[in-house]
């Protein structure tokens, strides 16, 4: 019977995004009513600029919160954006929080259809030298099965500018939620998706400067295309939550037993299609639940067998 008290008692003091060997640094389970602006801005932090071709404006309303779901809404309208008039609207957050290292995790839903651009990234700070850019998952609206994971680097953007990309076919990632994850380390970068290894990246190429994630929707661009007229819209990017976290010091991972998961890192080997300009991107996690600390296991074992006493 106090066995059954004490896993009550871990029970109880695990929450659901809690990872042993790491600490949550940021969160967003997007149970309020509007996107929270203590933890993202709804523009790039570097401004205002049209990058990659594409064809949307960002505007602050392109947002919808409901049953602990962020939409980032893409539509065929008129809106202004970087002093030009675009004739689609779409919307981008960015994370006030920024840390080097650690595991970044979000589940989504994509849009489908010709010319919707749906990603979720790292940024270097801004005024960091050089190319930071880690792209989680970019996913394509007419090829909604494929993910594209991709890391750069260089001195710019232009002449400098280098990367290592691979693609992975799975399910239709349109038609339900995926958690895709991210563990950055000094050594190695680690894409999963759906807590199975897709992608490593070693060597050359690792940031190792402050980054924050975005999340963002873009429509057309110079990768996909222009959307015609097969597309759906309103395109809905859907996001149940984002988490950060950093290693543990006193019991964090190792080198190989983080939340990656292990399992099959094969990809498809392309050249991971990642746009040259400007940066535009863009499981269930195998978890243990986290044990109490023993302090707390006592005296809710000790309260459990008072009651009971009481009771009896």
């Amino acid at each position: 019977m106090v066995l059954v008290a004490l896993a009550g008692a871990r029970a109880a003091h695990a929450a659901a995004w809690d990872i042993p060997g790491w600490k949550l640094t940021f969160q967003d389970e997007f149970d309020g009513a509007t996107v929270d602006a203590a933890k993202w801005g709804k523009r790039y932090k570097w401004g205002e600029a049209q990058i990659n071709s594409e064809l949307q404006a960002y505007v602050d309303d392109a947002f919808q919160l409901q049953d602990g779901i962020l939409t980032i809404v893409g539509d065929k309208r008129s809106a202004s954006y970087a002093g030009q008039t675009f004739q689609y609207a779409s919307g981008v957050i960015a994370s006030v929080h920024e840390q080097t290292y650690g595991y970044f995790e979000a589940r989504l839903k994509v849009p489908a259809g010709q010319g919707m651009w749906p990603a979720f990234w790292l940024l270097g700070a801004v005024g960091t030298p050089g190319v930071n850019e880690i792209d989680i998952h970019e996913i394509l609206g007419h090829q909604p099965s494929k993910v594209y994971m991709t890391v750069h680097w260089g001195t710019d953007y232009g002449a400098g500018h280098m990367s290592d990309g691979s693609d992975w076919t799975g399910p239709d990632f349109s038609a339900d939620f995926h958690v895709f994850g991210l563990e950055w380390r000094r050594e190695a970068i680690i894409w999963t998706i759906d807590g199975v290894e897709r992608k490593r990246h070693t060597g050359a190429g690792i940031p190792q400067v402050p980054m924050y994630v975005i999340l963002n929707l873009a429509i057309g661009g110079m990768w996909p295309g222009a959307p015609d007229a097969t597309t759906s819209f309103p395109g809905k990017y859907q996001i149940d939550y984002v988490r950060a976290y950093t290693a543990d010091i006193d019991g964090g991972p190792g080198p190989t037993d983080g939340p990656s998961g292990g399992g099959d890192a094969s990809g498809t080997g392309g050249a991971g299609g990642a746009p040259a300009a400007g940066g535009g991107c863009g499981c269930n996690i195998s978890r243990d639940v986290a044990p109490a600390p023993l302090a707390v296991v006592v005296a809710v074992a000790l309260l459990w067998m008072l009651g009971r006493r009481r009771r009896a």
